[in-house]
Formats: C-alpha cells, structure tokens, sequence
C-alpha cells in the first residue's frame, strides 16, 4: 500500500513531500502568531508528528562530526564522558562506533522494527539489521530494534515518535528502542518502558530543516543489567527524514502455489497524492535511484523488500516532462511497473507486478492486512489492503480491492 497525503494534489512540479505542507504549516502559524500577539493572547506551539523513516548517514571521521554514531558512558560518568572504548571500531577515536543505515534505511516512526526469530547467529552476533546494519562491539556484532513489546522488562511500549515544535526543534519517545548483542539483549530508549528516566537517560532531541529533511537525533539511556549494568548508551542520528505518504490502494492480488515459481503478485494504487517528487534528474527519479517495493503481512507472516534497479526504469514521455516512468524486465521478478504522477483532478497511479519463487509469501492463512511500501528517492508510499472488500482461498489466493487511505501505525 502507499502512502498518501488525503485531499493533496501532487503537482509534477519540483518540490519535496514535506516542504509544501512545511511550508503551509509555517504561514498559518505565523498568522495565528500574528492575531494572538494583537489580542494579547498567549501563545502555544503546537508540535507536528513526524511519521516516516529517519534515514541514517553513517558515521566517519573526523569522529563526531560525520554522520551517526553511539558510544558508551562509563558508570557515574556525564554527557562529557568518561568514555568505554571500543577496540574493533573503525573511528580513529575507538569511543565511537560508528553507524550505518540497515535495509529500512534508518528509524522508522509510526510503526515497528522487531528483530528477526532467531535474533542471534551461534557466535552471538546480532541479526537486527534492519534499523542500523550490525557492527562489532567488543568483538560480537550489536544492533538495535524496534518493538511492541519491550524484550528485556516485557513491557507493552508505543511505536516510536518524533515531533518538531515547528521551529526545527525535535522531541519524541523512544521508549521501544533495544539493543541485542552476544546473546543479549538490553532496553536503550528513552525514556525507560515504564516512563522513566533513570541516571542520565534523557532526550530524544535534535534538530530539523523541513525544507530540505535534515535532521540530528540524540538520546541517552541508562543500561540495567547485563556485562555493562550501570554503563549509558549515547545515541547520535544524523541523515535525512523521509515522510510516509499514506495512499488509497486501488487493488492487490497475491497467488500462492505449491510450485513456488507460480506465485503471483499484482498491486495498483491510484491517488491523488501520488508524486514524482523533484522529477526527471533528480534523487527521486528511479531511472537514477531505481526503487524498492516491500510486502508485508504480520498475521501472514511475510516481510519481503524487492529491489528494482534503475537500469529497467525508463522515462515516459522525454526528460524535463515529469510524465512519470515505467519500469520492464519481462524475465524478472517484477515483470513490470509504472509511476504517474497526480494531476488534479486526476490521481496519479502506482502499480506493478510480479511472479516467481522469489516471492517470498505464503497464504497458508489469511494475511489481512497487507501492506505494501514504495520507495523511490524521497518519495515513501504506503498503501494498506483489508477490511470487508476481499477474496481469500487458502494457499491458493488473496485479493483486495477499494482499500481505504492507510492510519495508524505502520508495520
């Protein structure tokens, strides 16, 4: 399913998915600014959620300047140190371990990252990859996850959460955050599962361009238990927010089959808030960047993320256009697709298809919901198949169709 922003015409002008609304918050609040100040009444910022992904820049040297990073402070230490080293890190300063994006490419708000089952290999090294890809800690690779119930205290947390007051400052909870390693596995949100903020675990905090989408994301959080009990995790996040676009899913058939090779997936989505971003040239244009198409069912079981390379994408119409692009590789995996961008009242279109043993789904059971995410540059559609307009046979079929604009956290 994609993402969507309701009642918003996509132009195929130049233009970032959150730089309009950005941009549009911003000179409301400053008319209601304006109004209270004259009537002086108080005023209050009211702070905008931020649901998508917070792509992560992996870190480099000089150490603490570039990119992401965590390091670890030694008990009864501060925000200044003193500091554990960490002797396989690649940071010229071995207090810093370095981080870089795993395969959803950064942290993801509005929804969950659980760790994989087994979330370790037999040397103990952390299979969570895909928040941050795992990298070595004292030997053992660690990594981090995301999940709704907390590993270490059971706790029932919320999806993470980050916030900008508007003036490009960020705020949120992270409380569903933790960190698995050699065996292992320890709580490093903030606050802690039950609300609190023990020793010096505070934040998250960081800053927030809603132009162009960077951001800096830091957090502390007091580890309890284990080989490091009473160490604190710092946490530093640095990279480029991209925001889920919520679309209306026009139709999803997936075909299951005792021959693997048989399997079918066919997804359209059809909306208005359907874009191509900066167009033709640019970061979001998949003749340059190529795309993903992710499945998944939690219920169903399956989470699959397809790569679709820039080579078989091809520009409709001539460059400059931002006509949109089709995608054709009649002896792949996906077959075909197509991105069209809206032109009110005109929706645009989003639809591909598939077939295989590469798709990686079974419909032993029904899948409801499903959802399917596109991601093209920084361009993330998210659309959602369930409810009452469906099909199923077991093992055999799932269809779909007239599914409703996405809410509500993603998986």
């Amino acid at each position: 399913m994609m993402h969507v922003v309701v009642g918003e015409a996509r132009s195929t002008s130049a233009w970032r998915p959150w730089s309009r609304s950005r941009l549009a918050a911003g000179a409301l609040a400053a008319t209601l600014v304006a109004a209270l100040a004259l009537t002086g009444a108080p005023v209050a910022s009211a702070a905008t959620p931020l649901e998508g992904t917070f792509t992560i820049t992996a870190g480099a040297n000089p150490p603490g300047t570039v990119g992401s990073y965590f390091r670890m402070i030694q008990p009864g230490g501060t925000l200044a140190g003193p500091f554990l080293t960490n002797p396989v890190s690649g940071a010229s300063d071995q207090t810093y371990t370095y981080l870089s994006p795993g395969t959803d490419g950064g942290l993801v708000t509005g929804g969950y990252q659980p760790e994989p089952s087994p979330a370790f290999d037999g040397g103990g090294n952390s299979l969570a990859a895909r928040l941050i890809s795992p990298t070595g800690f004292f030997g053992p690779n660690f990594s981090v996850a995301t999940a709704a119930i907390d590993p270490q205290t059971n706790t029932a947390v919320s999806a993470p959460a980050i916030s900008d007051d508007g003036a490009g400052n960020l705020s949120g909870d992270l409380r569903a955050l933790g960190a698995s390693w050699n065996g292992g596995k320890f709580n490093q949100g903030s606050p802690k599962p039950d609300g609190s903020s023990p020793g010096i675990t505070a934040g998250p905090a960081g800053t927030y361009n809603a132009v162009t989408g960077a951001y800096t994301l830091d957090w502390t959080s007091l580890i309890v238990g284990g080989p490091f009990n009473g160490f604190t995790g710092q946490w530093h996040l640095a990279g480029t927010f991209i925001p889920r676009i919520p679309v209306s899913g026009k139709s999803l058939q997936l075909g299951d089959n005792a021959d693997p090779t048989k399997r079918k997936l066919n997804v359209q989505s059809s909306d208005l808030a359907i874009g191509i971003g900066d167009g033709n040239g640019s970061g979001d244009d998949p003749t340059i960047v190529g795309a993903t198409v992710r499945v998944v069912s939690i219920v169903g079981n399956f989470d699959k993320t397809y790569t679709l390379p820039a080579a078989k994408w091809t520009l409709i119409g001539t460059s400059g256009q931002n006509k949109g692009y089709k995608y054709k590789d009649p002896t792949g995996l996906f077959t075909s697709g197509q991105l069209t961008p809206a032109n009110a009242p005109k929706p645009g279109q989003l639809k591909f298809a598939a077939k295989g043993s590469g798709l990686d789904f079974s419909l032993a059971t029904i899948p409801v919901p499903v959802s399917v995410y596109v991601k093209i540059g920084g361009q993330h559609f998210w659309s959602q198949y369930g409810g009452t307009a469906i099909s199923f046979k077991a093992a055999k079929t799932f269809s779909a169709t007239g599914a409703a604009v996405p809410t509500g956290n993603a998986p």
